[in-house]
């Protein structure tokens, strides 16, 4: 319960510092920023808003002036108006919180990378399963897998997309056995496997599994910034 709440509270302190930040750099005036909802336990006025914190920690909100079209307003206060603003300006600001948290996943994954760097699993064959073209192309436990079709093989975990992506042409792959390189020519296989959604879905396989033994790479900042992207689409692709 608490890691609920501290994550939620996290998230919507984003959403809603977006709305807040982009309302005030478009010039509407903001009368409440609260982290929480009902009974206000801490508050503080800087300026025309009242910052707070309240008692259920379950989400939040930022109170804009004239944000409800019905609100009666002095003539200071229409110039501050959300709602008498241009509709490129209230789309920004609407659209600044969600936007934020898309900055929170890219900044989080940004950090995760920077300090830990990636942990690849290593190409390398760990079993041949019987009646599968791996079998049939004599691939052994202990290969490296060096290159698919002239595309260099870094981890385990690209063989799958890669020979699923060839729709069951003949591959060439490149192996390193006993100190020598080897090319192999083998054709995929079509069969059937659950997804992470429990669906049962078509794919081509090689027949073979991997050991599990992983080394790591450590990512400069740029790196660091262009893999949070990749991870962060990766995961809107999926939702």
């Amino acid at each position: 319960l608490i890691s609920f709440i501290i994550v939620i509270g996290i998230l919507v302190f984003i959403h809603e510092l977006g709305h807040f930040l982009a309302a005030r750099a478009c010039g509407v005036g903001v009368r409440v920023f609260s982290l929480g909802f009902g009974p206000k336990i801490f508050k503080k006025i800087r300026g025309q808003t009242e910052y707070c914190i309240s008692a259920i920690p379950l989400g939040g909100y930022v109170k804009m002036v004239g944000e409800d079209p019905g609100t009666v307003l002095t003539s200071k206060e229409l110039p501050l108006s959300f709602s008498h603003k241009s509709l490129s300006k209230k789309s920004l600001i609407v659209a600044a919180g969600p936007l934020f948290n898309f900055f929170l996943a890219i900044f989080i994954f940004f950090v995760l990378y920077q300090f830990s760097g990636l942990y690849l699993i290593v190409p390398k064959v760990g079993e041949v399963l019987e009646n599968t073209p791996a079998a049939s192309a004599e691939l052994q436990p202990g290969d490296m897998i060096r290159a698919i079709n002239g595309i260099e093989i870094k981890s385990f975990d690209e063989l799958p997309e890669l020979v699923n992506e060839t729709k069951g042409t003949r591959l060439n792959i490149i192996i390193e056995r006993d100190g020598e390189r080897l090319s192999i020519a083998l054709k995929p296989a079509l069969s059937q496997s659950k997804n992470i959604f429990g669906e049962t879905v078509d794919k081509y396989i090689i027949g073979i599994v991997g050991t599990r033994e992983s080394y790591h790479v450590p990512l400069n900042p740029i790196q660091a910034f262009v893999h949070s992207l990749k991870s962060t689409w990766e995961l809107i692709e999926l939702t």
